[in-house]
């Protein structure tokens, strides 16, 4: 049975008035008189154990704390002050699980900073908490904390390895590593760790004031350390990194968070790592995780084929990478050279690990004496080195200069020649101070303003192009001139000469289109573009596919082309916004069911970004606009349930979360909904957006009283009187003309006992309404 509204009200203003006075005595008996009224009330009861805390009634306070937590399960307050107090009265086990549980709630409030000062009070009562540290690791590394997170790691590291799993530390420190490349004191640890000494846990940070992750990675410099950290040749650069990254993929989790609104996802960052399906048992994963852990211990110890096997077998199990495939290149490059050149070709079209994996295949080539296809492989890993010396906006064009020399070399008989290519190559690239000589070589190449840059192989290697830079050059001028039969004609006759270099077959493309024929231009483009993305460079690929999209933006299966590229690419971001932009194409076709398996698609695809939580909330919001239109509110309403969790103060979400409820006649679901977001405003400490949004729903439903008696009832927690009196008015008149006068004089008899100005005229008013009644 429902308390009396105003004895409730005056007893918590009497006990907030005494608790500002310090008379906690006093506050805990109006408390408790507020309790009798309305004994679930959840900040009465909070109100109450505070009171009683600063009594040092503790066991009375833990009482009725865990009364509040069970009211209200999502307010992290409760458990909070419940591990202050178990902490004073010495029962630390009891603190560190309410600590634990009252950090997890904070997380999802959103409260960053509460979360991590109790996980940091955790590991103050218990320095031995793995949980502890690593979760506090994987908050700080969210958050662009990277000195925070190492220190995090490398105290879990310590403990790992006191336990015994020095495997494990290993794992973690390079994990530290890879976040923080080149640090002093991951570094350090990792040496201790190998020669068998006890990991030193660093100082913690000293850190201010919580700041925003974009903010701190703007203000990270590359410190001295990162850069003699990356001062090793291609090859075994690449393999560190490729060793760091899986050791990385041990530590990726899924979000909490995201758990009930997404599909099962295998981890953070899985595809870029490589995840190539689905992984609907924790056992997949785990079998996963068991084999890179054994591969990352057989490798560092030397046992290479061991190692090899367990990544196989990792691979068998569903985790496929660019870093795997380069790994296992390296691992089968001395005793099993298909093999080596199978993974080669496969990493080769990662650009992290592309020049690697071209020297890697260059060598084993050389070794097996193919120096024709070594050659080839050389020729494209100075490729890459040499655009790496010029400007972004000429390295495309450079890298498309060494069209011809590859493919010259692909004719080559002259074994001593292309032997002594391949020993250039490597004796300039395979060192760890490749990058300064090869920038050394660029400078003795002098470039005209203007200018195509000149490639080093002609300084280098004394082997030149056909003159294909002039020849383009003079194509153009000719199609500026308005020349394009000419110009075409040229171009033919250029790619007699270099039939492999790309730019000229776009030139074409672009001289078609100059003369109309959009068709045939398209077609020009797709056959380049596909001929890059067989060359490996994907890039250039869908460089050509969103030109053709500005041409023909409605051609559906050209966008579909390019989101593979991109995600091959891991251009995740750009994947997601070009299925978005698919999506949209179908919906302006009026092709809503295409619509809807699209943005799917990209649900998917969103956890593996790191924005995914944004492009979730997005693709669920287009979802419901679609569910909406086929009249399916039930679908819709648990897109807006998924929404909800994503974006909890999103009072869009929640508006139409309460209006599909009364759509379906789920009125104590609505009801629920309100008050439930305004209880989380009010936590935060926002009452005029909460009643911002209660006036908001009274105006959209003036047909359900309850939402206007929660706004008179929050106008009364915050002491609003005329406010509430205004709201009450305004129900009472309501009841009086739908003929409920009992209601109405309920109504105003409640404003009587909050002694307006006009009292009398309401007291009239109520005497009339009892007449009628």
């Amino acid at each position: 049975m429902a308390g009396n509204q105003q004895v409730f009200q005056n007893a918590m203003n009497n006990g907030n008035s005494a608790a500002w006075d310090q008379n906690w005595e006093l506050a805990s008996r109006y408390y408790i008189a507020a309790l009798e009224e309305f004994p679930n009330n959840p900040t009465a009861l909070v109100n109450l154990g505070l009171a009683l805390f600063e009594r040092r009634e503790y066991e009375q306070a833990l009482t009725v704390y865990r009364r509040a937590a069970i009211v209200s399960p999502e307010d992290p307050a409760p458990q909070d002050k419940m591990a202050l107090i178990y902490e004073t009265l010495g029962r630390k086990n009891d603190a560190v699980r309410a600590a634990m549980q009252a950090a997890e709630l904070f997380l999802k409030a959103r409260d960053v900073e509460k979360a991590i000062e109790c996980w940091q009070r955790i590991t103050a009562m218990h320095p031995d908490s793995l949980t502890a540290h690593t979760r506090l690791a994987l908050i700080f590394e969210r958050l662009g904390r990277k000195a925070d997170a190492v220190y995090e790691y490398l105290a879990a590291a310590g403990l790992l390895q006191r336990a015994g799993d020095s495997s494990k530390a290993t794992q973690v420190i390079l994990y530290a590593l890879n976040l923080a490349p080149g640090n002093a004191d991951a570094t350090q640890a990792l040496r201790q760790l190998k020669i068998g000494q006890t990991v030193a846990v660093p100082t913690r940070p000293r850190t201010g004031p919580l700041p925003s992750a974009s903010a701190t990675r703007s203000k990270l410099p590359e410190t001295a350390a990162d850069s003699s950290e990356r001062q090793l040749d291609p090859i075994a650069d690449a393999l560190q990194r490729a060793l760091v990254e899986l050791a990385g993929s041990l530590f990726d989790q899924p979000d909490e968070d995201d758990s009930e609104f997404s599909q099962p996802k295998p981890s953070l960052e899985s595809l870029r790592r490589g995840l190539n399906k689905p992984l609907t048992e924790a056992k997949s994963r785990s079998t996963i995780l068991m084999h890179i852990g054994q591969a990352i211990e057989l490798q560092t110890h030397g046992q290479e084929a061991q190692a090899a096997e367990e990544l196989e077998k990792a691979q068998a199990a569903g985790f496929s990478t660019p870093a795997v495939f380069f790994t296992l290149g390296v691992l089968y490059a001395s005793h099993e050279e298909e093999k080596a050149i199978q993974a080669l070709t496969t990493a080769e079209h990662s650009p992290e690990f592309a020049l690697a994996a071209f020297l890697v295949k260059g060598r084993v080539y050389y070794r097996t004496k193919q120096y024709r296809q070594a050659a080839q492989s050389c020729l494209q890993a100075l490729r890459l080195a040499d655009a790496e010396t010029v400007p972004v906006a000429q390295q495309t064009e450079l890298r498309q200069l060494y069209d011809p020399l590859i493919e010259g070399q692909s004719r080559a008989n002259d074994d001593a020649s292309l032997k002594a290519l391949c020993d250039k190559v490597f004796s300039h690239l395979i060192r760890p101070d490749w990058r300064e000589l090869t920038a050394k070589a660029r400078s003795q190449l002098s470039t005209a303003p203007g200018q195509m840059p000149t490639p080093l192989s002609e300084l280098l290697l004394e082997i030149r192009s056909v003159n294909v830079i002039d020849a383009l050059a003079y194509i153009r001028m000719l199609s500026d001139q308005g020349k394009v039969r000419t110009a075409r004609e040229e171009a033919f006759r250029a790619i007699g000469m270099a039939p492999t270099y790309l730019p000229l077959h776009i030139q074409i493309g672009d001289l078609l289109l100059r003369e109309g024929q959009q068709p045939e231009a398209i077609k020009k483009y797709l056959l380049v573009a596909r001929l890059y993305t067989l060359r490996g460079e994907t890039g250039q690929a869908i460089l050509l596919l969103q030109r053709i999209l500005q041409i023909a933006p409605m051609d559906l299966d050209i966008r579909k082309q390019m989101i593979e590229l991109l995600i091959t690419q891991r251009r995740i971001d750009e994947a997601i916004q070009e299925y978005i932009n698919l999506a949209k194409a179908n919906y302006q076709l009026a092709d809503l069911e295409g619509a809807a398996r699209i943005y799917q698609s990209a649900m998917l695809l969103a956890p593996e970004s790191t924005r995914s939580r944004y492009w979730s909330f997005q693709i669920l919001n287009q979802l419901t606009d679609i569910e909406m239109q086929r009249l399916d509110w039930r679908a819709a309403l648990q897109s807006l349930e998924q929404m909800r969790k994503m974006q909890p103060e999103d009072t869009g979400t929640r508006g139409r979360i309460i209006d599909l409820n009364f759509r379906l006649g789920y009125n104590e679901n609505a009801m629920a909904e309100a008050d439930q977001y305004v209880s989380l405003l009010e936590t935060k400490n926002q009452p005029a957006a909460a009643a911002g949004f209660l006036i908001g729903l009274t105006e959209e439903h003036p047909d359900k009283p309850d939402l206007r008696r929660r706004l008179i009832d929050l106008y009364l927690r915050g002491h609003r009187i005329s406010e509430a009196i205004e709201q009450l008015d305004g129900l009472a008149d309501s009841f009086a003309q739908a003929g409920l006068n009992d209601q109405a004089a309920a109504i105003v008899e409640e404003i009587i006992g909050l002694n307006p100005p006009n009292r009398a005229g309401y007291e009239k008013v109520l005497a009339a309404l009892k007449k009628m009644g």
